[in-house]
C-alpha cells in the first residue's frame, strides 16, 4: 500500500470512529487498524527522511569539492 493509500485509510477510519453508531468491539478495532497504519507510515517516513539525509549530504559534499577546485 502507498504512503497516500494509508493515510487516506487512516482519515476513513477516524471518519467512521466519529460519525458512524459503532459497537465498543468496532470502534476498538477500528482504533488498533489505525494504530498499525499509522506506525507503518511513521516508519515510511523515518526511512525516507534517512535517505534523504543522507542525499543532501552526498549533495553538499559534493559541491564542497566544487568550492575547493575554484
Amino acid at each position: 500500500m502507498k504512503f497516500e493509500e494509508r493515510i487516506a485509510s487512516l482519515e476513513e477510519i477516524a471518519k467512521k470512529i466519529e460519525n458512524d453508531n459503532l459497537s465498543l468491539e468496532e470502534s476498538i478495532k477500528l482504533y488498533e487498524d489505525g494504530i498499525k497504519t499509522a506506525r507503518e507510515c511513521v516508519s515510511y517516513l523515518n526511512e525516507n527522511k534517512e535517505k534523504i539525509n543522507n542525499l543532501t549530504k552526498q549533495m553538499e559534499e559534493l559541491f564542497a569539492g566544487e568550492d575547493n577546485e575554484l
